[in-house]
């Protein structure tokens, strides 16, 4: 299967891709980092999804294999009894759970 690297990321696709399927796939990686909104058109059967299938999920790969910082999700945890009933307006009574890193 074909590798090529668009914008930095490596994309394996099934073929030699077509100069409108790199051209969109630049697009994607390019909008999906920074973040932004994209539009994309192309006329029919340049292969569209395909391109922005491969794209997106090289992009997903190279950040995860790429993650200098390796930090855990936050969860919620709970730090009192979940039957106990939170009350904002006391102090003491806080809501029963907390936002952890």
């Amino acid at each position: 299967m074909p590798s090529f690297h668009v914008a930095g990321v490596p994309i394996q696709f099934s073929f030699q891709p077509y100069r409108t399927q790199l051209a969109l796939m630049h697009t994607v990686i390019c909008a999906a980092r920074q973040p932004k909104n994209a539009v994309i058109e192309s006329p029919t059967g340049p292969g569209k999804s395909l391109a922005l299938l491969c794209s997106a999920l090289a992009l997903q790969q190279y950040l995860i294999d790429n993650d200098s910082n390796n930090t855990p999700e936050p969860h919620l945890t709970p730090t009192q009894p979940l039957n106990a009933q939170p009350n904002s307006k006391n102090p003491k009574n806080p809501p029963p759970f907390s936002l952890n890193p």
